[in-house]
């Protein structure tokens, strides 16, 4: 039998198989991550809004599409109303729902 003649690896081979090894972990990641990520938005931008609606009134406009999701940090539902540069309401908003349905 012959036997093959093995020859130590050089750096830089060990650094180009290394590349590739780290390459492949990285596709095989992204290629699970995009199967089961699919990105739903639940926010809705309203535009038109009285100056002087109040939150409540949004809120309860807005509550007869569905259920609002709820800031984990404040406890309150997720409900922006936009405000220029004097602190005036601008008649914009930015609500989000729990579910996409609701959108």
């Amino acid at each position: 039998m012959h036997e093959k003649k093995v020859e130590p690896m050089t750096e830089e081979e060990l650094k180009i198989k290394e590349q590739k090894r780290i390459k492949k972990k990285r596709y095989q990641q992204n290629k699970k991550r995009k199967w089961n990520s699919e990105i739903i938005n639940t926010y809705i931008y309203v535009q038109g809004l009285p100056t002087d609606v109040t939150h409540t009134e949004v809120r309860d406009h807005f509550s007869k599409c569905g259920m609002f999701h709820i800031d984990m940090k404040t406890g309150e539902e997720k409900i922006k109303l936009y405000r220029d540069a004097d602190g005036k309401l601008k008649g914009d908003a930015r609500i989000c729902y729990l579910q996409p349905e609701s959108v």
